[in-house]
């Protein structure tokens, strides 16, 4: 495969191609894969898998515990680590995330996604605003809801960014594009238990307020009861604490 690198243990044995070498086998000789072999193409699968599910496949490399900055959410961030180390313990768990630009929700998520993905859990990540336009124009498609099914619904963890929030999605007056929300989010989380990790700007108290629907709002604060994060460690501010102004002094 491409870009690999044989490690030392089979790069001077001889075998078919590079991480792959002859040994004998009750007699019998056989190829067998070496371990630095193996290592490489789940890294590859993982790769493309990641890119086509919207995760970063370099959020494998972070770590909550070295690159997390602050200390006013230590107590959130402790919390979700456990819930994304004990995943297999909380189907169909819903958990929401909240707190101001910058907090590093979305990073934590998408380590989340790669963590698990890794793992070999199916994960998808959305925009909101994206799985609204999905929700409203593919059920009558064939084709389109097939990809929904696949993308949406067959996840064993479907991360939803910017949720709830009226300045990053766009809702009709009418509240057409509701209930295709409200059935959706009943059907994965209540029909086929699968979890949905939610991340906003916005409480679950104030979704509402955002000009979703009561019964969104109800389902959500009920769903989310116990496992409501939030984060206030503002990482932009943390990096950029000099005095820029003296930058531009003459």
């Amino acid at each position: 495969m491409k870009g690999f690198i044989p490690c030392r243990n089979c790069a001077t044995k001889k075998g078919p191609k590079p991480g792959m070498y002859y040994e004998v086998v009750q007699g019998q000789q056989v190829v067998v894969e070496c371990d630095c072999y193996r290592a490489f193409k789940h890294k590859k699968r993982f790769e493309i898998q990641a890119a086509k599910s919207g995760i970063w496949p370099d959020a494998l490399q972070y770590s909550p515990e070295r690159d997390y900055v602050g200390e006013k959410s230590l107590k959130s961030l402790e919390r979700f680590q456990k819930y994304v180390t004990n995943f297999e313990q909380f189907p169909g768990q819903a958990v929401y995330i909240w707190g101001p630009n910058g907090t590093q929700k979305t990073t934590l998520a998408q380590w989340a996604g790669a963590t698990l993905m890794n793992q070999g859990f199916n994960v998808n990540f959305v925009l909101m605003q994206t799985l609204l336009v999905a929700l409203t124009s593919g059920f009558e498609d064939e084709e389109k809801r097939a990809l929904i099914n696949s993308q949406l619904y067959k996840p064993d963890l479907l991360i939803i960014d910017e949720a709830f929030s009226k300045d990053k999605v766009t809702l009709y007056k009418s509240g057409y594009q509701l209930p295709f929300l409200d059935r959706f989010l009943r059907e994965r989380l209540d029909g086929d238990r699968k979890g949905i990790l939610f991340i906003s700007n916005v409480p679950p108290n104030k979704i509402e307020d955002n000009q979703f629907s009561k019964s969104i709002h109800d389902l959500i604060e009920r769903k989310t009861y116990r496992t409501t994060l939030e984060f206030s460690d503002n990482f932009l501010r943390s990096k950029n604490d000099f005095d820029v102004t003296s930058l531009f002094d003459e």
